[in-house]
């Protein structure tokens, strides 16, 4: 039975925002809204949209949005109104003055539309064939809905089996490949252990190489000791020959320049002699004399052997005074030279001046030839002769001296050579000492770090047991996953069995209401046919139609939807 006609603005915004829109397409549709109609579709749309955002939703059983929300909707569909404008129209909009907009008061808001015309609008001639075929596209659309619905969950539960079986087979492909690296991995693990074994036991054997080569550089360190012992006894006895020879060195030097001193006045008393052999008496008490005093020179020769050093000291100093004496004697010997050969060019110089020249310079120039050589030369001659004697005198205390020194020198050199060579052998012995004592302590050294490679081991070993026991443990633990998984695989295939029969016989309800959706698509072009169509309401299902054959699959669909819906009315 066809619905009683809403008496009031009031009754018709209580109904469904489709059913506000189907009453305003059906009043003004030959009055320009069939060019509107897919405009309006998609204000209800965007009503059903926000009406799920306030509270309480209702969505598409809502008919009406709070003040908020339907501020929101002129934002979005009528940008062309400024914000401040907004709420005077809201006010303008809501005719029955409850606070909220629905979607017939802002249709009639929107084209113009009195709340007269709105109420008086014609409805269609046929509405009770309209509302049936309506109920009848209703129930498919409810049912197509809910098969699809369902088809598309078994579709997807099928997809999540399939994928949930293509992941149980990786993961049982990866468990197998664990499994494997899990073996391969405890094989490691126990060649890793005789590894450890083997290195175990290269070092305790190197260890005992290490106490080996401790022991023996012990025995070394004591050789060397003992040898270092030696060597400084041997030190101080080559120290006390060096002060032996010292002494010796000094106490000969010391007879030496008695023995000098003593010869001189041996000479001096052989001269006396000499002199006074008309007196023998007197000379032989003098020789007496001379006798007793070179016995007492050669008693403090024997005591002077100690005053060695310091007579060659005393040697050298002479020595130098003498070398100084030399270089002044030969110095004076060379400016007397010099004088010579000065005297001697200037006779020449007069000699050619007498021969050349005028008369006058030849005879002053032979004038002073006379006058020098007139001059008497013998002191220069006596001066040269003295220096001559004076210098061979000294050259030979010099040469005396330089012996003697050289001769202690080399007795000197000879003992310092012996110090040297013993010196040599101590730093040899301490150097091998400091080397066995770096010996000793590497040695030292290398015992601690076998040591530490020994507990390192152990613990490496301790290590290894622990990760066989966890390969063993992940071993088991894969087994089961193993199990798990062929379990899980089992149920899979029931599951996708399962719910490969439900979908097909969703497909084949789906298929049943295709069918039903044509009929009822057939219904509607009958109605197009009909005088007083409600146009509005035909066009309402059709879109209905329209969108739900989108779900389908594409080989199914009816409609052509890379296209916007067109409805025809006019045949």
């Amino acid at each position: 039975m066809a619905q009683e006609r809403p008496q009031t603005l009031a009754e018709l915004c209580a109904k469904k925002y489709k059913d506000q829109a189907i009453w305003f397409l059906n009043g003004f549709w030959e009055e320009g809204l069939d060019t509107e109609a897919n405009t309006v579709w998609d204000y209800i749309e965007h009503f059903i949209k926000l009406d799920k955002l306030q509270e309480p939703p209702k969505g598409a059983d809502g008919n009406e949005l709070d003040m908020f929300w339907s501020a929101k909707f002129l934002e979005d569909k009528d940008e062309a109104i400024p914000a401040m404008k907004r709420k005077e129209a809201l006010r303008t909009i809501d005719h029955d003055n409850n606070g909220k907009m629905a979607a017939i008061e802002y249709l009639m808001w929107k084209y113009n539309k009195t709340v007269q015309q709105v109420m008086d609008s014609p409805q269609g001639e046929n509405r009770e064939k309209i509302e049936a075929a309506q109920q009848k596209m209703e129930e498919v659309q409810t049912a197509l809905a809910d098969v699809s619905e369902k088809l598309a969950a078994q579709k997807e539960a099928l997809d999540q089996n399939n994928k949930a079986t293509a992941a149980n087979n990786k993961a049982t492909a990866a468990n197998n490949k664990a499994t494997a690296a899990n073996n391969k991995a405890t094989a490691a693990n126990n060649k890793a252990t005789a590894a450890n074994n083997k290195a175990t036991a290269a070092n305790n054997k190197a260890t005992a190489a290490n106490n080996k080569a401790t022991a023996a550089n012990n025995k070394a360190t004591a050789a060397n000791n003992k040898a270092t012992a030696a060597n400084n006894k041997a030190t101080a006895a080559n120290n006390q020959a060096t002060a032996n020879n010292n002494a010796a060195t000094e106490a000969n030097n010391s007879a030496k320049a008695a023995n000098q001193k003593a010869t001189q006045e041996n000479n001096d008393a052989s001269a006396a002699n000499m002199k006074a052999t008309a007196d023998n008496k007197a000379a032989q008490a003098a020789n007496e004399a001379a006798t007793a005093t070179n016995n007492a020179k050669m008693a403090e020769v024997a005591a002077a052997k100690k005053a060695n050093e310091a007579a060659v000291e005393q040697v050298r100093i002479a020595n130098a005074a003498l070398l100084e004496a030399e270089a002044e004697l030969k110095a004076a010997r060379a400016e007397q030279e010099a004088q010579e050969a000065a005297y001697n060019a200037k006779i020449k110089e007069l000699e050619e001046k007498s021969q050349q020249g005028g008369t006058v310079s030849r005879g002053k120039a032979a004038n002073e030839l006379a006058q020098l050589k007139s001059e008497d030369p013998l002191p220069l001659r006596r001066a040269k002769i003295t220096t001559d004697a004076a210098i061979r005198k000294v050259e030979a205390q010099t040469k005396e001296a330089h012996e003697k020194i050289a001769e202690g020198e080399r007795k000197q050199a000879e003992l310092n050579a012996v110090e040297a060579e013993l010196a040599q052998a101590k730093a040899e012995l301490d150097r091998t000492k400091q080397e066995l004592d770096r010996t000793q302590q590497e040695l030292e050294r290398t015992k601690q770090e076998l040591d530490r490679t020994a507990a390192e081991l152990e613990r490496t070993k301790q290590e290894l047991d622990r990760t066989a026991a966890e390969l063993d443990r992940t071993r088991q633990e894969l087994e089961r996953t193993a199990a798990e998984l062929e379990r899980t695989r089992q149920e899979l295939e029931r599951t996708g069995a399962e719910l490969e029969r439900t979908v097909s016989e969703l497909e084949a309800a789906q298929a049943d209401l295709e069918t039903k959706m044509v009929e009822a698509a057939q219904e509607l072009e009958e109605a197009k046919k009909a005088s007083g169509v409600a146009y509005g309401s035909i066009y309402w299902m059709e879109r209905e139609l329209f969108e739900a054959d989108k779900s389908l699959a594409r080989a199914r669909q009816k409609y052509d939807h890379s296209k916007p819906f067109t409805f025809v009315w006019k045949q």
